[in-house]
């Protein structure tokens, strides 16, 4: 199993993979471009880069909470969105398979890293934990895309797909949404592929993994 920085560009026979955040990226977010022109890029920049900051160990807290390990939040906004966190997970029954695992389709060429796979009360479930403000209808197309790469990878088709939501604002409330990884929604995502499209790479930071027979290794 490997780990990718978002950054890197990811090869598979010379052929540079869009991560699937990259492809459903290319859907227009005009509030997002009213947000930068009121007020600037410099300022947005700041505010994405402390966001990031926090869900990246929202994210690791995550991880080792789901395998039993406390580890303490650096600061009390954190350990209020992981005081919810914990409420969650001790209301249901949850089971890791893998975690911050790397996947591929070869059949449609995009790569990703998945946040969680295992059971939910005894329900093979993929999910991604979220620090963001709400839960986006868009949030179901990474779900859909991780699980068909897992599936083109294992054989092992996944159904259900779920978002855990925290806020990062007080009282730091929890949301879910279950969402059904059907046809229609991988088929909406695969348009945003196609539009996407093939672009070149800077050749910078790439991470080859060769195929063989055509079929592509695990990671």
């Amino acid at each position: 199993m490997g780990h990718f920085l978002a950054h890197r560009h990811f090869h598979i026979d010379d052929v540079c993979y869009p991560s699937v955040t990259t492809i459903i990226n290319v859907k227009p977010k005009p509030w997002l471009d009213k947000w930068r022109e009121k007020h600037g890029d410099a300022f947005c920049d700041a505010v994405v880069k402390e966001a990031n900051t926090v869900g990246t160990e929202f994210h690791s807290i995550a991880e080792h909470l789901v395998n039993g390990v406390n580890v303490a939040p650096s600061t009390p906004q954190l350990a209020g969105m992981v005081a919810s966190l914990k409420v969650w997970l001790s209301q249901h029954q949850i089971i890791p398979e893998v975690q911050e695992h790397a996947v591929y389709s070869v059949v449609h060429q995009y790569q990703g890293t998945l946040d969680f796979i295992g059971t939910l009360n005894g329900i093979l479930v993929v999910i991604d934990w979220k620090s963001s403000n709400t839960i986006y209808e868009d949030m179901g197309l990474q779900l859909v895309a991780y699980a068909r790469a897992f599936e083109e990878r294992t054989g092992l088709k996944i159904k259900t797909g779920w978002i855990v939501q925290v806020s990062k604002k007080p009282p730091y409330k929890l949301a879910t949404r279950e969402f059904k990884l059907g046809k229609r929604l991988f088929k909406e995502f695969l348009a945003l592929r196609e539009e996407y499209g093939t672009k070149e790479c800077d050749g910078l930071e790439v991470v080859n993994l060769f195929t063989e027979g055509g079929k592509g290794g695990s990671i």
